[in-house]
């Protein structure tokens, strides 16, 4: 009976990116998971046009509003509204299976003692087109969700679940921080007791990356995260070095069976060449005094 499933929430932040948002909902609105049990927040974080149009075709789906600049302000008051038993995180430019609920939920119930849920999160380029090298770049690089569970303790909020007893007890997302929150968050999780869990069936896709300028500002922000950690002195875990990180991008991209060609490997290898400037480049603007980018 679909009244013995727990009730869900997913919080979905929106910045100005409603056609990413119109197929992540009508993915959401046709779940294998018993539709009387689950709600979809969107909370649209200060986006120039309303986004009461594009959800009202959505039987899943109510809006919230969220002044406060930032992606973990938005999430933390789809909170405050959520009815479920369980929240869910994703994000609005994301294509979540059609079981990505049902699994989730499952793999939650079925680990003792969990705290939150990391599901795969597949990286993916524009159909029908050859990826640049950027696209190659951030599905080689980008999001995963394993290694983030087993080596540094926390899931991204693109495909992440958890009790609502569990954010009763650990708090909501830090908003001081514009990238970097679902980490802290997650070994916060894990700092309580609680159990961290990789699960590979609950699945959500995620677009590549397509520019420089695009993949840049993400780095930016991730840096600037990572500097507001370290002036509270929450170090996250796990991050190692400078050069290890270059090392392990080495040697992604040079095994990855994605990048089959001699030219497209040395193409990627220099984004992550650029990757690495941009990283040192923002350290030292916010060393001097710059302020962390949205």
């Amino acid at each position: 009976m679909s009244s013995d499933r727990p009730f869900v929430s997913v919080i979905i932040p929106v910045y100005n990116d409603f056609d990413r948002l119109k197929l992540c909902l009508s993915a959401l609105e046709n779940q294998t998971y018993p539709a009387d049990r689950y709600e979809v927040l969107v909370v649209d974080n200060g986006s120039k046009d309303d986004v009461s149009p594009v959800i009202s075709n959505y039987a899943h789906v109510r809006s919230l509003k969220e002044e406060k600049t930032g992606s973990y302000s938005a999430r933390n008051r789809g909170i405050t509204e959520a009815r479920g038993e369980i929240f869910s995180f994703t994000d609005s430019d994301c294509l979540p299976a059609l079981n990505w609920l049902s699994e989730g939920v499952n793999a939650l119930i079925a680990a003792a003692d969990c705290g939150l849920i990391a599901g795969r999160i597949d990286v993916f380029w524009r159909p029908n087109q050859t990826p640049t090298a950027v696209e190659l770049y951030d599905a080689v690089r980008g999001l995963h969700q394993k290694s983030y569970v087993n080596a540094h303790g926390f899931g991204a909020t693109a495909n992440v679940f958890t009790w609502r007893k569990v954010m009763d007890a650990v708090g909501p997302f830090d908003t001081e921080l514009r990238s970097c929150g679902d980490m802290e968050w997650g070994q916060r999780v894990g700092g309580k007791g609680y159990r961290i869990v990789y699960c590979d069936a609950a699945v959500v896709a995620h677009p590549a990356r397509t520019s420089f300028g695009e993949l840049g500002g993400k780095m930016r922000r991730v840096a600037g995260g990572l500097a507001t950690l370290k002036k509270k002195s929450r170090i996250a875990k796990g991050n190692g070095s400078a050069a290890g990180a270059g090392l392990q991008a080495l040697n992604d991209i040079l095994r990855d069976a994605r990048v089959k060609r001699h030219r497209d490997k040395a193409k990627v290898l220099g984004v992550a060449m650029y990757v690495e400037l941009v990283k040192i480049a923002e350290r030292i603007r916010l060393m001097l005094g710059g302020e962390p980018l949205r």
